[in-house]
């Protein structure tokens, strides 16, 4: 990847601005990059504010131990600042466990394998899943490869069929940018945005306007890419609300959209939630994560956002508000530890290095598309109704090398048993591919489970290993505030040390999932072979390395995935 612009490239004391690429850090933050040394001191005085900036302090503290108060997330003797769980809109565009490559050939039917394979991702959310998948394929994969996407969702459906259809018509430098800040950028260039409009909207208005014959009240309308199909097949409103999301004047001005998009990331009624969350981490990333939520366009920290001056409609939508609410965050999508493998000087740019890793894995799957042999078929169903659906639609069954259920099987979902009974038939049979997997992820059994006495037997080893990895700072003078941050950060790591095995026995114990399995000639893998069951939970004996990367990411441990495959 190219090297970034100066971040000199603002000073407007210069009449001409800096257009070379930076190869230097700036060794305060590790947040920019300059050309050279005499590039770094013109722009001293604008960078300062930001080098030298009080959330970077190694001393700061969050605004209510400053002012001497009792946090919002605890004070709920005011009705105007009630705390509340989730703040902003209901939706998850972004996901919120990292994404997976479904097939890991290496490590199951083997690097070699060139057989045609078939996948289901049943509740897909974004396509983080399939980007990463087909991103991995071992070079020398020239199998068929056919993928079913579903989700029931409006806007994840209409956003992925749009990400799609520019991955399949603009070249995949272009694609790649466009389909990254489409995903995860507030605002967008005009340019860019007049691109997106014309690789997607005229081929979908054409196919509407040719009256096509509807089956079963369905229509659909493929594409095709190099080797490569998309199919996608909606209802004629559906067909409606896609190019819905991408109007030909914007739903909403950029002011009114900057306001609406503040209101929700920057809330004054949130600061002490967005404090608590700051106060681990390391003092570049606070900033960085301050200015992502401050404008919300993923760029690395020193590139110019000026262009980026048109709301994204696909999140500001007939003028909603903000659809997620102020927790989302695109790194909870993807590994944190690979995020941060070196991909630029600024080594501190949190979301700078998540542009490079997700504009690398969108590179290299726009460029697949045109030298595998891909049939991407889109849908839109409830989870319930797909395996029906999709047999009446093809007039037979489809079966799987992998399957796909994202937190279905949760118990305020579908429940395991529902999920196992509608999907399990799907798989192959061990014959036909040995290596075939079903994957469920469940991210609130463990606390479905928990007890007050379970929670208090974890206590005695994470209070040995947090005084190691989160020690008490010591503090200038008496401190008055009780609510002291450092306590309360040791209390929101408590989660990574819970005996997640005890109590996820427990779920498969209740909900019978061995007996559910030999009903429909399946079992649970001993071993997973995709993902590790608990890919989030603290090890073992810890190094404060390791400790940092788990407990930075976000999540708490408790996400357990369960493989299944064919008995017979």
């Amino acid at each position: 990847m190219d090297p970034f612009q100066c971040a000199g490239w603002g000073q407007k004391h210069s009449a001409i601005r800096c257009l070379r690429p930076g190869t230097k850090a700036c060794k305060g933050c590790y947040l920019v990059m300059y050309c050279s040394k005499d590039c770094q001191a013109a722009h001293w005085p604008v960078h300062k504010v930001d080098c030298k900036n009080h959330i970077r302090k190694s001393d700061w503290r969050p605004a209510w131990e400053v002012e001497n108060r009792v946090p919002q997330f605890i004070d709920n003797s005011d009705e105007e600042h009630t705390p509340v769980a989730m703040y902003g809109g209901n939706k998850y565009l972004w996901g919120n466990v990292p994404a997976l490559d479904l097939l890991q050939l290496k490590e199951n039917e083997g690097e070699g394998y060139c057989q045609d394979l078939s996948l289901l991702l049943a509740a897909s959310g974004d396509l983080r899943n399939l980007v990463k998948t087909i991103a991995s394929l071992p070079d020398r994969y020239r199998g068929y490869i056919h993928l079913d996407i579903n989700d029931r969702d409006d806007a994840v459906v209409a956003r992925n069929l749009i990400f799609l259809l520019v991955s399949f018509n603009l070249p995949p430098d272009i694609a790649s940018e466009a389909i990254l800040h489409l995903w995860y950028s507030a605002f967008l260039p005009e340019p860019l945005l007049q691109s997106i409009r014309r690789a997607v909207c005229p081929t979908i208005r054409d196919f509407l306007a040719a009256k096509p014959v509807q089956a079963a009240g369905l229509l659909q309308k493929t594409w095709s890419c190099g080797s490569s199909t998309l199919a996608a097949t909606l209802t004629r409103a559906e067909w409606d609300r896609v190019l819905s999301y991408l109007p030909e004047v914007p739903d909403i001005s950029y002011d009114k959209a900057v306001t609406l998009h503040k209101s929700v990331t920057l809330a004054h009624s949130r600061r002490d939630y967005r404090d608590r969350a700051l106060f681990p981490l390391h003092p570049s990333w606070r900033l960085s994560v301050w200015k992502f939520r401050s404008d919300g366009i993923l760029l690395p920290f020193g590139v110019s956002r000026e262009d980026f001056r048109v709301p994204n409609p696909t999140l500001f939508h007939n003028e909603h508000p903000w659809p997620m609410p102020d927790s989302a965050d695109p790194l909870q999508g993807w590994t944190l530890a690979e995020v941060l493998h070196a991909s630029y000087g600024a080594k501190h740019d949190l979301y700078g290095q998540l542009y490079v890793h997700i504009k690398r894995y969108l590179e290299t799957f726009c460029k697949r598309l045109h030298t595998l042999k891909l049939n991407i078929c889109l849908f839109k169903k409830d989870a319930m109704d797909l395996p029906d659906k999709l047999a009446t639609l093809r007039g037979k069954e489809t079966f799987y090398d992998r399957i796909e259920l994202a937190n279905i099987a949760d118990l305020g979902y579908l429940g395991p048993a529902k999920t196992l009974a509608l999907f399990g038939p799907l798989l192959k049979s061990k014959k036909e591919n040995p290596k075939a997997t079903l994957i469920m992820l469940f991210l609130n059994a463990t606390r479905e489970m928990s007890t007050a006495g379970d929670q208090l037997s974890c206590m005695p080893r994470a209070m040995d290993t947090l005084q190691r990895f989160l020690p008490m700072r010591p503090r200038h003078g008496v401190p008055t505030n009780k609510y002291n941050a450092d306590f309360l950060n040791q209390m929101d790591a408590l989660d990574l040390f819970t005996d997640n095995d005890t109590l996820f026995n427990r779920l498969i114990e209740r909900a019978r999932f061995r007996d559910m399995g030999s009903f429909l000639g399946l079992e649970m893998k001993v071993d997973n072979s995709i993902v590790a069951k608990w890919p989030m939970r603290l090890g073992e004996n810890p190094t404060q390395h390791e400790f940092e990367m788990v407990f930075w990411s976000g999540h708490t441990g408790c996400e357990r995935y369960v493989e299944w495959h064919r008995v017979v």
